[in-house]
C-alpha cells in the first residue's frame, strides 16, 4: 500500500495513541512496576470525608516502549541528533491513511558532524499492527530538512527542503513569481531554469542553472546588500559546538573539555 515521492523543494520522535476502553490493557513486552504503586489518603475539611487516590506507573521490558496509568502509550519509532524540527513553520509531520495505517517524517541527522552532512527526512511507518525499525539514515540521497508529508493517489508524498541549490534562488527571480518584486523578467532566462528543472543529470542541470546565474549578473536587477555574520569568541575548551547555516546550536551537545 505504501508509496513514497520524494520532492525535494529547497529528539526523540514518538508514536501516541490512546486507549479507547476504560479498562486498562498491557501490551506485550510490558510489566506493571508494583514499586510505582502508591495510596495516599487524606480528609477533606468540610465534609469529613475521606478521600483515596491512587498512583499506577507502568515500567517497560524494553526502553522503546512505555504504558501510562491513564491508558496512553509511548514508543520511539526514531532518534536525531539535529534538533531543528521547524524552519519558522509547522509541517505536517504524521499521515493516517484510510486503511489506519500511519506513516511519519521528521527532520533526522544519524550523526553530529560538523554542518549535519547527513541530515534528511527520517521515516517510519505503522502497519496497523507495530512500527516498522527504526530508521538509520535519511530516505533522500542528498542532504535535505523539515520534511511534510501528505496522501497522493492511494499513497504518500514526502516533500523536504533543500537549502544547498542554485535553484533555491534563481527560480524566485522568474518571470510571474510572487518573489519576484523587481518586475525584471528574461525569457532566456526562464527557459534555462526551466529546462534545469526537467533534467535528471545533475551535471547537466547545474550547466544550465550557470548559465541563468551569468545572466542574472550581466543584468543585475537585484543588488545584494549584505550576507548575515556572526561573530563569537569560542574558547578551544568547548566542544560540541559546529558552525551550521542558521547558528543554532543545542546546549545538550556542547560541553567543555581542557585540551
Amino acid at each position: 500500500m505504501r508509496k513514497i515521492i520524494c520532492i525535494c523543494f529547497v529528539f526523540v520522535i514518538s508514536g501516541i495513541a490512546s486507549s479507547q476502553t476504560s479498562k486498562q490493557s498491557f501490551p506485550k513486552g510490558v510489566k506493571q512496576a508494583n514499586k510505582g504503586i502508591k495510596t495516599k489518603s487524606r480528609k477533606d475539611n468540610k465534609e469529613n470525608i475521606c478521600l483515596f487516590s491512587k498512583r499506577m506507573d507502568f515500567a517497560p521490558i524494553s526502553s522503546e516502549y512505555k504504558l501510562f496509568s491513564n491508558g496512553m502509550s509511548e514508543q520511539i519509532i526514531g532518534k536525531t541528533y539535529y534538533d531543528l524540527q521547524t524552519n519558522n513553520s509547522v509541517q505536517n509531520r504524521l499521515f493516517v491513511h484510510d486503511d489506519n495505517t500511519i506513516s511519519a517524517t521528521w527532520t533526522m541527522s544519524p550523526d553530529i558532524q560538523t554542518k549535519f552532512p547527513n541530515r534528511g527526512t527520517g521515516y517510519n511507518y505503522f502497519d496497523g499492527t507495530s512500527w516498522m525499525d527504526m530508521p538509520e539514515s535519511r530516505i533522500e540521497e542528498e542532504r535535505t530538512g523539515w520534511p511534510s508529508i501528505a496522501g497522493i493517489n492511494g499513497g504518500e508524498i514526502v516533500t523536504s527542503h533543500v537549502y544547498e541549490d542554485p535553484n533555491t534562488f534563481l527560480d524566485t527571480l522568474r518571470p510571474n513569481r510572487g518573489n519576484n518584486k523587481t518586475g525584471w523578467a528574461n525569457m532566456e532566462y526562464d527557459m534555462l531554469v526551466e529546462k534545469a528543472n526537467e533534467t535528471n543529470d545533475q551535471e547537466k542541470r547545474y550547466e544550465l542553472l550557470n548559465k541563468a546565474e551569468q545572466i542574472l549578473i550581466d543584468e543585475m536587477p537585484i543588488i545584494p546588500l549584505y550576507t548575515y555574520v556572526r561573530s563569537y569568541q569560542l574558547s578551544s575548551d568547548v566542544k560540541g559546538h559546529y558552525p551550521n547555516y542558521l547558528d543554532h546550536h543545542h546546549p545538550k551537545y556542547i560541553y567543555l573539555e581542557r585540551d
